[in-house]
């Protein structure tokens, strides 16, 4: 699928598809939650298809489209993390490299996508370099990441880059009102710091709630009125990415809240809580406890003790209270 916001990107893989000056290896970077994973689906899709149309978009009626959507062609695999597992292993790289060394069985391509390419570990960083030196004919990879940072620079260097900004507001909107919501699209794509289909996940009245029974227990915390070994049994059944991606967004509208910006602030649903964390945080600190919730973010990717994590965060914001 390629978004409304995605068009311009599009465009770059289009032009660079017809003009035959498409790489081995694309990167496609850029915040997560905003469908590059659906549009490296699409590429692949596009490349495999016999008959695209004029926008380049796979026909959907071949051979090769209808295994593609059957999640069966021979010529094609996709890489992610498994569950349960801290990051993609060499041996999927491995299994990978293998594959793309394989003659075409339909057409005369192989496509390949790892998504969160970001999370492969050292050895398998080096070994998938050693396929992006050396790639085979007729293949193309294409590396999706929400952290190109984390990649190596050598293989940040090997790859065409097709980078998605944050999503036009306005169309981002639109997209969301097409999807039958039961929450306000502007609401909900401002809860969710501009990212549309986190925005679509959040239509849930059972997580909302949840949100904003957290932001109150923080306030319970910071007025002494919970204990943070307590709240952090409550705390550790939480996906923490979710949960820290959440106190983030607040404490960016607490920040501006302190510069007395007039920038409208993300976290709308929690207005009432948020006015009470303001006025029981030291304001000088925010920052500090901003970079403090980042560390921890690196953290929550890997396997971690989940009550021994939860009390980390809690104390993070007992550490910020005004004293």
């Amino acid at each position: 699928m390629i978004y409304p916001w995605q068009q311009e990107q599009w465009q770059h893989f289009l032009v660079a598809q017809n003009n035959k000056h498409l790489a081995h290896a694309l990167l496609l970077s850029g915040m997560a939650d905003c469908g590059k994973k659906d549009f490296a689906t699409a590429i692949a899709h596009s490349i495999l298809c016999e008959n695209t149309d004029e926008k380049g978009k796979a026909c959907g009626q071949c051979k090769n489209c209808h295994v593609f959507k059957a999640g069966s062609h021979p010529d094609y695999k996709c890489i992610e993390l498994l569950e349960g597992k801290k990051d993609i292993s060499i041996a999927q790289i491995r299994e990978l490299s293998q594959f793309l060394e394989l003659s075409c069985s339909y057409g005369q391509s192989k496509v390949a996508i790892i998504n969160d390419v970001d999370r492969m570990n050292e050895k398998a960083s080096n070994s998938l370099l050693k396929t992006l030196e050396e790639p085979p004919a007729n293949t193309v990879i294409i590396l999706e990441t929400s952290q190109p940072s984390a990649l190596l620079a050598t293989i940040n260097s090997r790859c065409q880059k097709i980078v998605f900004p944050v999503p036009d507001k306005a169309m981002a909107i639109a997209w969301l009102q097409t999807q039958k919501l039961d929450h306000k699209a502007e609401n909900l794509l401002s809860i969710a710091t501009g990212r549309p289909l986190l925005a679509k996940k959040l239509d849930d009245k059972a997580l909302l709630d949840s949100r904003k029974s957290l932001a109150g227990d923080l306030c319970l915390l910071l007025n002494e009125q919970r204990d943070y070994v307590d709240l952090a049994k409550n705390w550790e059944k939480e996906d923490f990415q979710v949960l820290l991606n959440w106190q983030l967004a607040w404490v960016q509208d607490l920040l501006l809240k302190a510069e007395k910006s007039q920038e409208n602030h993300k976290s709308i649903d929690i207005n009432k809580q948020l006015n009470q964390l303001f006025l029981l945080l030291n304001t000088t600190r925010l920052w500090n406890l901003y970079d403090n919730l980042l560390n921890l973010m690196k953290l929550a990717k890997h396997p971690v003790n989940k009550i021994l994590f939860a009390e980390k965060m809690l104390l993070i914001w007992l550490e910020t209270k005004n004293n």
